[in-house]
């Protein structure tokens, strides 16, 4: 494909944002550190690819396919707008203006319609990271061989509309994770439970917790609700989700359950959709 060519299918572009932002969690988020050269050249690789191929269609690929990470900055540097030493602006929209203003209307807010492409410090993590994927003395520990401002390089491509991947994986990753992780708090608790003989069980169930864990004052929110694990009116919540303010986010004195809020903004947003659904008005 020649330079100035139609751009890649939408499924190539996808598979590039999704392959960007997997990598660049691992690098960023995730904190890895074996293999991290790997996954570093990667997520740039893929990053690049599908900045140049949004803002240049063809100009991604030479005669051997889809250019190196290196080569495709040099494409950036050639094409984008010159900021500053070693940073490039990629315009999003080359026909509005640089900045706009923000569409809720806080008063001098605005949007850049670029995304800032920090040339210099990716090479310097491409040429740390290849040499020792290459086997090449560098003096340096492999873990240690990219800095915080490499990372924030890399992760800043995300503000690229080809992009926007990361935050998006990141919520996929939250919305599995959460229920996941109580659903194990539950069987936890309950093997606790188990543990119990059912004289200790009567014994604990029976007491009036909502009498003793009552306001204090009156800034004191902590309520007593029903343990979703033994079933007693004994989780004793000090907060509440951040949605509805409905769900207690707390632990149980009986069988030692605890709902974090993470757990409790989960519930209460599928509370929140039930009721859309049966009152669609």
């Amino acid at each position: 494909m020649s330079p100035g060519s139609a751009g890649p299918s939408t499924g190539v572009q996808r598979g590039r944002a999704r392959q960007y932002a997997l990598c660049t969690i691992a690098v960023g988020y995730d904190r890895v550190s074996d293999g991290v050269e790997g996954v570093f050249d990667q997520a740039v690789t893929n990053g690049l690819a599908a900045i140049v191929a949004h803002a240049w269609p063809g100009r991604e690929r030479g005669r051997r396919g889809v250019l190196s990470a290196s080569d495709l900055l040099t494409v950036i540097e050639e094409h984008g707008e010159a900021a500053e030493p070693g940073v490039v602006h990629v315009l999003h929209d080359p026909a509005g203006p640089k900045y706009e203003s923000a569409p809720w209307g806080v008063l001098n807010e605005r949007i850049a319609n670029f995304t800032t492409v920090r040339a210099t410090a990716l090479r310097g993590a491409l040429r740390a990271t290849q040499a020792i994927r290459h086997a090449r003395d560098t003096g340096e520990r492999p873990d240690t061989a990219l800095t915080a401002e490499q990372v924030r390089a890399l992760e800043e491509l995300d503000t690229h509309p080809a992009l926007g991947s990361v935050m998006e994986e990141l919520r996929d990753r939250q919305e599995v994770a959460v229920p996941a992780a109580d659903r194990a708090e539950q069987e936890r608790a309950t093997d606790y439970l188990h543990l119990l003989d059912d004289q200790e069980i009567e014994r604990r169930a029976a007491l009036d917790y909502t009498a003793r864990y009552r306001p204090f004052h009156k800034d004191d929110e902590t309520t007593v609700e029903d343990c979703p694990v033994c079933g007693n009116v004994s989780l004793v919540a000090e907060h509440r989700d951040g949605l509805l303010g409905a769900v207690g986010v707390g632990q149980c004195v009986v069988c030692s359950y605890r709902r974090t809020a993470e757990a409790a903004n989960d519930q209460a947003l599928t509370q929140q959709i039930q009721r859309a659904v049966k009152h669609p008005d």
